[in-house]
């Protein structure tokens, strides 16, 4: 939020179960008539919801913005921020073939759904594999410098906006249940100047050119279970991306407008990593050398650039003073790149989307029901997928790309104030998506259980998944929330609110099998709060999840699921609860 030239502040906290204790604080200082300084602040300290501790949520993060206004006609605003990411991190627990556990249905748990991976080293050991940690940690640093200025001027507001983030991070995570080790330090600086029209006339126009340019330094390591090994990758990527871009629109009448953009994109991606095997080295805490041990296993250098000029036109048409209706088409592009791929396959091509929607926002009867509606459709070409095989001995993060896909559906938002102290909301995303053609090659391929199709090979086998669903793409999304307030002679109020989320299954992993599918789920959340008047201070009571659903959240097929014919789950929070409180100065 900028900052604004009056005094003012807040300080809130955030106490519930699972040892959850959040505060945080705003507090905005004019310095003059025209210039002010924002300080906002954040801690976040939450217990894990999984047996092993992990599922926690522990950071800070401080944000301070500076604003200066020396004309009506030209302002700065500068940013600072800095977040740190703490604790155990997300954990998973594991999922098998019912059959295998002696149970009747298709896919089961084998312990109460939130006991981590670190809590069922029989699982592992049974079958001849290592333990999983009980000692993962997230530990991250990250910190960003943003300038915005604006100065308006009779051709129109010309903006300059740059920004430098930086991050670095360490990290022991068995998320996907078995165990990555990873330390990262990238780095961005971007810079974007653009001209955009006055709003009031007929003929409207945005001019802009952006660059941005990045650096990527990591070393990570990851466990190949069955070979008792870990891969030991060091990653050196920088790039850099150019475009320029510009948009007309003409009012024909006060009514009707038609919009056209183009925008040209080149950009150049560099790498010179290499990947070794560290062989005879197991968890659950494995000691990983300093510096590379024996030849790399996998080299990836080069150089690669793409460039590609996309497009978008629509109509715009004011059916009535509460009514609008629109209509566009347009191109979309995002580069390839590179990944740990064997020789002569080590880049993923850029990712090609057409799109087209229409759609109409309006409010009804006096403003007290509002209802927005979009339908679309995109159609995708070289649809960039990123996933984990096996490659050569070591289980790999890919981005292949699915030859031919495409997406259809529709968005409905609607809120609608019943009584002048009763309101509705609702959603509903309904999304139609196939991949029309994808395959991919992998030593380790799926069982006969999966939805894809598998042919043996030799040393591979190719995996066609054509005509099944996009991942984490539920067919149907529906919100909904009731809020109902009570005002009091004071001038205060309370207000009783729920919220509820429907989706319907869903497919996480690649290998398309029934223990990596997410099943429908309704989630419940409740809240009842006191709002005091000229709204100084609230309290609120939540409970979320009420129904204590289990909910996946992600699930990874590893290639030690020969062996224990297992996959990683990652789940959202049960049943959480507590009290908010909200102090304004």
């Amino acid at each position: 939020m900028r900052p604004r030239f009056e005094f003012e502040g807040s300080l809130a906290a955030d106490v519930g179960n699972y040892d959850r204790f959040n505060a945080t604080g705003v507090l905005n200082i004019p310095i003059s008539d025209n210039v002010a300084v924002r300080i906002a602040g954040q801690r976040v300290r939450r217990d894990g919801f999984m047996s092993d501790g992990t599922g926690d949520d522990k950071g800070e993060a401080v944000r301070a913005s500076f604003l200066a206004e020396p004309t009506d006609n030209f302002s700065v605003l500068i940013s600072f921020d800095w977040a740190h990411q703490g604790g155990k991190g997300p954990g998973a627990t594991l999922r098998k073939p019912c059959a295998a556990l002696g149970r009747t249905g298709v896919s089961c748990f084998v312990a109460d759904p939130y006991t981590g991976v670190g809590d069922l080293a029989s699982f592992y050991t049974s079958v001849g594999l290592a333990a999983q940690t009980r000692n993962p940690f997230t530990d991250g640093n990250y910190y960003g410098v943003g300038l915005n200025m604006d100065w308006t001027t009779t051709l129109g507001t010309v903006s300059l906006v740059g920004g430098y983030r930086a991050a670095n991070v360490r990290y022991v995570t068995t998320a996907t249940s078995w165990q990555l080790r990873e330390q990262q330090e990238p780095w961005q600086k971007s810079v974007e100047l653009r001209l955009a029209s006055p709003s009031a006339q007929p003929f409207q126009y945005v001019f802009g050119a952006y660059y941005l340019d990045t650096d990527m330094k990591a070393r990570a390591n990851g466990e190949n279970a069955p070979r008792r090994n870990y891969s030991d990758q060091h990653t050196n990527l920088w790039g850099w991306t150019g475009a320029l871009f510009s948009q007309l629109t003409y009012g024909f009448t006060d009514a009707f407008r038609v919009t056209g953009g183009l925008r040209y994109t080149y950009e150049k991606k560099n790498s010179d990593s290499a990947r070794y095997t560290l062989n005879n080295t197991v968890g659950p805490d494995p000691v990983i050398p300093d510096l590379p041990v024996g030849a790399p296993a996998n080299i990836v250098r080069g150089s690669r650039d793409w460039n590609k000029v996309t497009w978008k036109a629509g109509v715009e048409f004011d059916a009535g003073p509460r009514n609008f209706l629109y209509a566009s088409v347009g191109t979309g592009f995002k580069a390839g790149g590179f990944f740990y791929g064997p020789v002569g396959s080590q880049t993923y091509e850029p990712e090609k989307v057409t799109s087209y929607t229409v759609g109409s926002k309006n409010r009804f009867l006096d403003n007290k029901l509002q209802l927005n509606i979009e339908a679309f459709y995109s159609d995708y070409k070289d649809q960039q997928l990123s996933f984990v095989k096996l490659i050569g001995v070591s289980s790999t993060l890919v981005t292949e790309n699915a030859g031919k896909s495409h997406a259809y559906g529709f968005e409905l938002e609607s809120e609608f104030l019943a009584t002048p102290t009763t309101r509705l909301g609702t959603q509903i995303q309904y999304l139609k998506a196939k991949y029309d053609s994808f395959s991919y090659l992998t030593l380790a391929a799926p069982p006969a259980t999966s939805a894809c199709k598998v042919t043996a090979g030799v040393p591979q086998a190719t995996v066609n998944c054509d005509g099944q669903p996009p991942l984490r793409a539920p067919e149907w999304t529906i919100n909904g929330s009731i809020e109902q307030s009570f005002p009091l002679a004071n001038g205060g109020r309370f207000a009783a609110e729920a919220r509820g989320r429907y989706e319907t299954e869903f497919q996480n992993d690649v290998s398309y099998v029934p223990e990596t599918q997410g099943k429908p789920t309704a989630r419940i959340d409740l809240s009842l709060s006191y709002q005091a008047p000229d709204n100084r201070w609230s309290i609120q009571g939540y409970v979320n999840n009420v129904t204590d659903v289990v909910t996946i959240a992600s699930a990874t097929m590893s290639n030690a699921y020969p062996n224990n014919q297992a996959v990683g789950i990652v789940l959202y929070a049960p049943r959480t609860f507590g009290v908010r409180g909200q102090v304004r100065f």
